[in-house]
């Protein structure tokens, strides 16, 4: 029974890769957080990159613009 419960309760390592790619990865979701940050003028913390690994490669899902309000009036005020 012991044997049962440790074989269940171990966790299995996730496999990324290199340091090397998981460095240039991480480098490549940076670049988007930065890119998204400047195209909307919100600072890089208002930025949320949701990523994964699918079949060892990194796949960006989707990112999260968080607004304050006086961002939202700077980005709808007509010119």
């Amino acid at each position: 029974m012991k044997q049962e419960i440790r074989a269940l309760s171990r966790v299995s390592p996730l496999v990324i890769g290199n340091d090397e790619t998981f460095f240039d990865d991480e480098l490549k979701i940076e670049r988007t957080r930065a890119t998204l940050s400047a195209k909307f003028g919100v600072p890089l913390d208002a930025v949320d990159v949701v990523s994964e690994y699918i079949s060892g490669k990194l796949i960006i899902r989707s990112a999260t613009i968080y607004l304050s309000s006086l961002d939202v009036d700077k980005l709808t005020k007509s010119n």
